[in-house]
């Protein structure tokens, strides 16, 4: 049967590397609770400000504290944003290898340069991806269309033969919405099983 799909792309946090406890970026405003400190990161301007690359780590970290009361310095907030992303998870690198070759691999994250470059797995992330779709480089975040566009044209794919794996629902449903076959997925394994019933891995 001729292959359906030319490319798989994978977030990094919560897919490749396992995400540590949100709450010790905190407390936030004064709260150390988990749901609510995400949807502040996730829906904070300074860091979709970071993320696509208009801001430097220092303008960051000292927005993020004065904003959110943070009560850190500059300097312990990055260490902590550092941290918050662990080791990658079980047999990542074994099911990458193990995708069929003649497929595109690639993740897509939304990031910034100083994680990217600081983070303690850094280099063993950038060695499994020669093909990297960064928001700090693109200028563009998940889920907005733009992001996924311009993969998609990057790749030289059509949307319906791209696959994507990530943590995050909003995430999942925009690229749904532009035609990606969209997973939502937590760690490896489940992103490994979809792979294996899709035929995409050379061994099960």
């Amino acid at each position: 049967m001729p292959r359906e799909i030319d490319a798989v792309l994978f977030d990094i946090g919560g897919v490749i590397l396992q995400m540590g406890d949100i709450a010790t970026l905190g407390p936030f405003n004064g709260t150390n609770d988990r749901d609510l400190i995400q949807q502040i990161w996730l829906d904070s301007p300074i860091v979709d400000a970071h993320e696509r690359g208009q801001i430097d780590a220092a303008e960051f970290a000292a927005r993020m504290i004065e904003t959110y009361a943070i009560g850190c310095t500059p300097s312990a907030f990055l260490d902590r944003c550092i941290a918050w992303h662990g080791d990658l998870f079980a047999e990542v690198e074994e099911t990458i290898a193990a995708i069929d070759p003649s497929v595109r691999v690639a993740c897509l994250s939304n990031t910034c340069d100083y994680h990217w470059r600081n983070h303690a797995r850094a280099a063993e992330v950038g060695r499994l991806f020669s093909l990297q779709f960064l928001s700090f480089r693109l200028g563009a975040m998940k889920p907005e269309p733009a992001i996924f566009r311009m993969v998609a044209e990057q790749l030289g794919c059509a949307p319906n033969r791209i696959v994507f794996f990530d943590d995050t629902e909003r995430h999942v449903v925009g690229a749904r919405e532009f035609g990606f076959h969209a997973h939502r997925v937590e760690g490896i394994a489940d992103a490994r099983r979809i792979l294996h019933e899709r035929g995409l891995l050379r061994m099960s």
